[in-house]
């Protein structure tokens, strides 16, 4: 009986304590565009990650919050292969 409690205290306990140790992974970044006069940038970049949830960043302008585009369009797509 001891030993089946040990074991479900250690499987509980890994299960609770594992998510903490996740690292984030960056697969692409930080990198910069830049703007110049006349018709429109197109920037076309491609990454690969593992299938999963996901946070994207986008910053527009400096640290002190200078240099911004007034407009941008951001398209993504994606496609899982196996």
């Amino acid at each position: 009986m001891k030993k089946i409690i040990l074991f479900l205290w250690c499987l509980i306990s890994g299960l609770l304590i594992s998510p903490l140790f996740a690292a984030d992974v960056i697969v692409f970044g930080p990198h910069q565009y830049t703007r110049t006069h006349g018709a429109s940038d197109i920037f076309n970049n491609t990454f690969t990650a593992a299938q999963g949830s996901a946070l994207i960043i986008i910053e527009n302008g400096d640290n002190n919050d200078r240099c911004r585009v007034s407009s941008a369009e951001v398209i993504i797509k994606w496609r899982y292969s196996d």
